[in-house]
């Protein structure tokens, strides 16, 4: 089973490319993460805790084309399947993004693409879309206007 998204947002590729690739952007609005688009780097992500779930995945770069493609394997909550990120330059300066989530296996494979289709969805409409923004106009380091999901969830 596979999720399967495209979306065009009216920035640069190099500013999409940060906004899912730098570990600051990433912390500034989804989780926490060592992330770093290097094939063969382990990394985490941490996000709230759900039920059973300790909200952590973790996960291997598999490949990577710097601001063009970086696929890397997911792991949590018992199940490991594979993400995958695509960048093209659209006319006018605008960034076509396209994520592929594969791997999901079974029952629970299923509820869990089913959970994850609506976090992915809401990442791409409006996450990406706000980070993207922040980072085409000031820059991947500059404090986000608002504290990240993953400041809030320190705070609770």
């Amino acid at each position: 089973m596979k999720l399967s998204w495209t979306r065009v947002y009216p920035y640069p590729r190099s500013a999409v490319w940060l906004a899912v690739t730098d570990a600051r952007a990433i912390r500034q609005w989804w989780v926490d993460t060592n992330f770093e688009p290097v094939k063969g780097k382990v990394f985490f992500m941490q996000d709230t805790p759900q039920g059973s779930w300790d909200g952590r995945v973790t996960g291997e770069v598999l490949d990577v084309e710097h601001e063009t493609r970086v696929v890397f394997s997911w792991k949590g909550g018992g199940h490991q399947t594979k993400v995958t990120y695509e960048l093209f330059d659209e006319p006018g300066g605008r960034t076509r993004f396209v994520l592929r989530h594969d791997g999901f296996v079974g029952l629970k494979g299923l509820f869990l693409s089913t959970l994850l289709r609506f976090g992915w969805r809401s990442f791409l409409n409006v996450q990406l879309a706000e980070l993207a923004a922040h980072v085409a106009t000031a820059g991947v380091a500059a404090p986000f206007p608002q504290p990240s999901k993953a400041q809030r969830g320190a705070a609770r």
